[in-house]
């Protein structure tokens, strides 16, 4: 049995350093298996009259750059790449998460953004579902979520027509991925919300913060102010 678990990383540093250091170690012990973690770093430069390239900045840019050359993702493997796509920046990353966890024949494949963690205790993946979720709602939230290899391989499918409209009626592009994705799948299995946590627009701290103390009490949460 093979668990994988990769990161979307485009401009913060902390939260998958606290994943890779604090959470993997315990979740493996809990799975009985090996976790592979890979970390796709996109490094694309935002367009001069093009969207925000998901919020990069260049305080955010240079802290991953660092934090990446000290070894604070030591553990797991990184991948770089500078592929832009306009109208939905992190497709090109979406795409390569979802190779690895075909190409690797993942049992079990965990999705993280940058600004969530997870610390799950129970790792209760297993069953015939296509798609595990930590948040109950009708998409499938990018941020965290655990997916099998036949998932994976649609997303692929359905990604690979990049001439598609992602500005279907205005809707933001990101959250039609994440609906797209829910239909995909036959059915879903809710885990336990308490495990999983996320900073977006200003809100999360708490939750993130409960999370990651849980990993390891020690940590200085202050850092992640720092991302955000």
């Amino acid at each position: 049995m093979l668990a994988l678990a990769t990161i979307l990383q485009c401009k913060r540093a902390f939260l998958p350093h606290v994943f890779v250091r604090y959470c993997v170690p315990f979740m493996k012990d809990v799975l009985g298996c090996d976790m592979k973690v890979f970390i796709i770093q996109h490094q694309a430069k935002p367009m001069p009259d093009g969207p925000l390239e998901t919020n990069r900045s260049p305080k955010g840019s240079s802290r991953v750059e660092e934090w990446t050359k000290e070894g604070m993702y030591d553990g797991a493997t990184i991948i770089p790449h500078k592929e832009w796509f306009p109208a939905l920046p992190s497709l090109p990353s979406v795409l390569m998460a979802a190779g690895l966890g075909v190409e690797l024949g993942a049992d079990f494949h965990l999705w993280l953004d940058d600004d969530a963690v997870v610390f799950d205790e129970d790792c209760s993946w297993a069953g015939p579902e296509d798609v595990c979720v930590y948040r109950a709602n009708d998409i499938v939230n990018q941020a965290y979520f655990v997916s099998k290899a036949r998932l994976d391989e649609r997303i692929i499918n359905m990604l690979r027509t990049k001439d598609e409209d992602w500005r279907v009626l205005g809707e933001n592009p990101g959250h039609l991925l994440e609906k797209r994705i829910a239909c995909m799948c036959r059915d879903k299995k809710q885990l336990n919300g308490k495990f999983a946590a996320r900073i977006h627009r200003g809100h999360g701290f708490e939750d993130v913060s409960r999370v990651c103390l849980r990993s390891c009490p020690d940590i200085d949460m202050m850092q992640v102010k720092e991302d955000f």
